[in-house]
């Protein structure tokens, strides 16, 4: 199941059995014969009434339940059938909902499932909780699905609210280089004056085996804002 790299690890939720999640018992026969990959047996639920794009308890759908339960057989028969890659139900105030689909598969690691979705439509700059599944994908270090997002589209220099929080910023700010310098390498340019002075900081972290990254990225950060003065002189009047 998805544990650390989703929205909600160890939750609950993830043990329980169809029926307890869905209310509706022609969805939970659906959910059950998918997981079966009983394609025909999907088809006659769908037929006598059952929504595919149902949702259960805190926004489970059964594509989101084939996702948590790590089975791109069930997913591809869902996306086949008619299962929507982008729906997502937002919840009510206080509570805790799913992650959309792209979302939950990507920072999960799941990249076949990943591209069973983008190639049936999902979009790749999902976003839950003002963070891209992108930047959540970096943080969890599962870059196969972080290369399959940024080539379906996801924007590298996506910003989180009026923190402008990056991919970039967030991985550098917590001393992990490395994948600040693979962040760089992949068309990173957001604000590159911003970084070079948090780069600076004396309260920049660096961790055991990093100060090599450090140093690339400083590089360059310093190599670009050379090669761009302009840019630089326009963010600072922006400022």
């Amino acid at each position: 199941m998805i544990s650390s790299c989703s929205v909600l690890p160890g939750d609950s939720l993830f043990g329980k059995s169809a029926n307890e999640v869905f209310d509706d018992k022609k969805v939970v026969s659906l959910v059950n014969l998918a997981m079966r990959h009983n394609e025909m047996g999907v088809k006659q639920e769908i037929g006598s009434g059952a929504d595919i794009n149902s949702s259960g308890q805190r926004g489970m759908t059964p594509l989101i339940w084939a996702i948590v339960k790590r089975d791109p057989e069930a997913v591809s028969l869902l996306l086949k059938l008619g299962a929507n890659p982008n729906f997502y139900q937002e919840q009510p105030n206080g509570t805790i909902g799913l992650a959309p689909p792209v979302f939950l598969a990507a920072s999960a690691g799941e990249s076949k499932i990943l591209r069973l979705l983008l190639e049936h439509g999902g979009a790749p700059g999902t976003e839950h909780n003002e963070v891209s599944a992108l930047m959540h994908t970096l943080d969890a270090q599962h870059y196969d699905c972080a290369e399959i997002l940024l080539a379906h589209g996801a924007d590298i220099n996506f910003t989180s609210g009026a923190s402008e929080l990056s991919a970039f910023i967030k991985a550098a700010s917590v001393g992990y280089y490395d994948r600040a310098l693979w962040i760089l390498n992949h068309g990173y340019t957001h604000r590159m004056d911003l970084a070079q002075r948090a780069l600076l900081q004396k309260t920049s972290k660096v961790r055991p085996g990093q100060e090599e990254y450090r140093e690339k990225v400083l590089k360059f950060v310093a190599d670009y804002l050379a090669q761009h003065p302009a840019k630089q002189s326009k963010n600072k009047d922006a400022r």
